[in-house]
């Protein structure tokens, strides 16, 4: 990266096999490199969100058997801070719509059951529930 000055500023990128930031020595991606890697993205989470299912595959195989390998920690680490909604937020903004089935006849029928409008859901960026009544 490149500041206003022209000098050039160290990138916090991983270490490898450690996956520490090889400028601080934090969990890779640290705070620093999370900004570097919003900015580099430039709002497009969906690529981001790749990138970093990439990251977090390698790393997985490097960190395998260690403390800092534990499948959830690594979740956590790559990926919940990239975007998306909380577990708080879904609980207290859930879906809009849900799929349910009624029995006809012999057979089970999927019908879509909306509360609030139709788009609601997909407007969101909710998935659709599967339920059973």
């Amino acid at each position: 990266m490149t500041g206003t000055s022209g000098a050039s500023k160290p990138e916090h990128v991983s270490a490898r096999p450690s996956w520490l930031c090889a400028v601080d020595g934090d969990d890779w991606p640290c705070p620093r490199a999370r900004t570097e890697l919003a900015q580099r993205f430039d709002g497009d989470e969906a690529a981001l969100a790749v990138y970093l299912v990439g990251q977090l595959f390698v790393a997985s195989s490097d960190l395998y058997g260690t403390a800092k390998g534990q499948p959830r920690l690594l979740a956590c680490r790559f990926l919940f801070w990239a975007g998306g909604p909380t577990v708080t937020e879904r609980i207290l903004n859930p879906p809009t719509a849900a799929v349910t089935f009624q029995a006809v006849g012999t057979t089970n029928s999927p019908r879509l059951e909306t509360r609030g409008g139709a788009d609601n859901a997909v407007s969101h960026g909710h998935s659709q529930q599967l339920g059973r009544t």
